[in-house]
């Protein structure tokens, strides 16, 4: 059977918090980092280190600035609340640096470094954020984003000679979902619970092959949907803190740029790491 990883190189792993399913409402200037590493066998270095700055009334009352920095990456994103309603919110964003599209081979659990490669890229969002019911406890939001990224190949000091990278190409996607809770930005959350569900597609300008003589496909489209649930309580008395989190789902079309990541958990690498520990 064979497992293939995407983009576990570690500055690949700088990417924190893109996509945020609701605009954050709550000021907050954080710096984080986080280690993965196999306790055998030889792997792609995963790790991340970033700033994250929430400011919920940028300028005005009603704009709310988010940046995500790390060393070689940016993103950001400008959300304007109620632009499209009482309960209603609208944002763009851009994101892009090096690294951020790199992949990495495995096999049969084997890292292969002769058939990994380094990936840059860069991109533009825009995303509608609808409450459905302003004064619950537990809000249910609805989450539309669309995005376009662009991403260039090269290879690196290990990859074979005669191993052809992808061609640069575009990236136009799409996100829709509903979210019952959420989960703080914090590698400890005190008090949180989410259920939702997700729908992803991507849609490729400039598909085809690559690899050794061709031997790997690029589809034109590739289509995730999964689900999630998550629960954190910290204890009053004790305050010991219990967090669990399970997340399914399934790839249609699914080609090594958008299959599901192997490896350990960093739980801030992304919004959803779409993870198989392993």
């Amino acid at each position: 059977m064979r497992l293939i990883v995407k983009g576990w190189c570690w500055l690949a792993l700088l990417l924190p918090l893109a996509a945020s399913a609701q605009i954050d409402p709550v000021k907050r200037d954080l710096i984080q980092f986080g280690y993965d590493q196999p306790l055998e066998g030889v792997s792609p270095l995963g790790a991340y280190a970033f700033y994250y700055h929430n400011d919920p009334d940028f300028l005005r009352t009603n704009l709310t600035w988010r940046l995500a920095l790390a060393p070689v990456y940016l993103d950001t994103e400008l959300g304007f609340k109620h632009l499209l309603g009482p309960n209603t919110d609208f944002a763009i964003g851009a994101a892009g640096g090096g690294f951020a599209d790199s992949y990495s081979e495995v096999n049969g659990g084997k890292y292969i470094e002769t058939q990994s490669y380094d990936g840059n890229g860069g991109e533009l969002s825009a995303s509608i954020y609808k409450l459905f019911n302003p004064g619950d406890l537990i809000p249910l939001n609805y989450v539309l984003r669309g995005a376009a990224h662009y991403s260039t190949y090269e290879r690196n000091d290990t990859t074979a000679s005669n191993f052809e990278v992808p061609r640069n190409d575009t990236t136009y996607s799409v996100r829709t979902g509903l979210r019952w809770g959420g989960i703080e930005p914090t590698l400890f959350p005190a008090l949180a619970m989410e259920i939702s569900i997700w729908y992803e597609g991507y849609f490729r300008a400039n598909p085809g092959t690559y690899g050794f003589n061709g031997d790997r496909q690029i589809e034109p489209s590739a289509h995730q949907f999964w689900s999630a649930a998550a629960l954190s309580y910290t204890f009053p008395d004790s305050k010991q803190n219990i967090y669990a989190r399970v997340i399914g789902g399934t790839t249609v079309d699914a080609d090594r740029l958008s299959a599901y990541r192997l490896g350990g958990f960093l739980p801030l690498v992304a919004e959803y790491s779409l993870a198989l520990p392993g």
